[in-house]
C-alpha cells in the first residue's frame, strides 16, 4: 500500500527466517540488503516465515503501519511506531506480515 502523500519508489519484501537461516537471511557477514536516504518514503512488508513471533524494529526512525496480513488498516488504526509484532507462522497458508 502507498504512503499517503508520497511516491514510493521499489517496494522491499523483507522475510524474517528465523528457523533455519538458509535463505542467507541470518548471515551477520553478508551486506545490508536495504539502505536508504534521509527524507525518503519507502514500501516494506515484513513476512514472519518463522515458527517464533518476531517483535520488528528499526533503530532511530519510526514507520507508518498500514497493513496486517496484506489488509489496510483503518484510518483509526494508522499509526507511528517503532516496534510491531508480526506473529508465526503456523506452519501452512499465507506468512503473517505486516
Amino acid at each position: 500500500m502507498k504512503a499517503p502523500g508520497k511516491r514510493v519508489k521499489n517496494p522491499q519484501l523483507i522475510t524474517l527466517n528465523l528457523n533455519t537461516g538458509s535463505d542467507g537471511d541470518n548471515d551477520p557477514t553478508r551486506p545490508l540488503a536495504t539502505m536508504t536516504t534521509q527524507s525518503a518514503v519507502e514500501d516494506w512488508t515484513i513476512q514472519n516465515r518463522s515458527g517464533d513471533n518476531h517483535e520488528f524494529h528499526l533503530h532511530r526512525t519510526h514507520f507508518l503501519l498500514l497493513e496486517r496480513n496484506g489488509i489496510p488498516l483503518p484510518l483509526s488504526q494508522r499509526q507511528y511506531l517503532d516496534m510491531v509484532n508480526v506473529p508465526f507462522w503456523k506452519g501452512k497458508g499465507p506468512y503473517p506480515s505486516v
